[in-house]
C-alpha cells in the first residue's frame, strides 16, 4: 500500500419517489485531479440491489454519505 489514507465517504446517496438511487460521488487522484459523477440506478437496474446494500437505508426527501465501494 501507498500509505494513501482511503476517504471515509465518497460523496451522497438519495432516492428518487420512484425507487431509483442517485449517487453523487467524488473521486480524487491525491496529486490533484479530481472528478465528479453523477450515477442514477433504477430498480430494475442488475446492480441496483448491490448499491443499495452499500448504501444502506436512505429516508424519504433525505440523503446519505456513501462511503467507497470494495475493490
Amino acid at each position: 500500500m501507498s500509505g494513501e489514507k482511503t476517504p471515509e465517504t465518497i460523496g451522497t446517496a438519495e432516492q428518487l419517489s420512484d425507487g431509483t438511487i442517485v449517487l453523487t460521488l467524488r473521486a480524487e487522484d491525491g496529486i490533484g485531479g479530481a472528478g465528479d459523477g453523477e450515477f442514477h440506478y433504477p430498480p430494475t437496474d442488475k446492480d441496483y440491489d448491490m448499491v443499495a446494500r452499500h448504501v444502506g437505508p436512505i429516508p424519504k426527501g433525505g440523503s446519505v454519505l456513501v462511503g467507497p465501494f470494495p475493490n
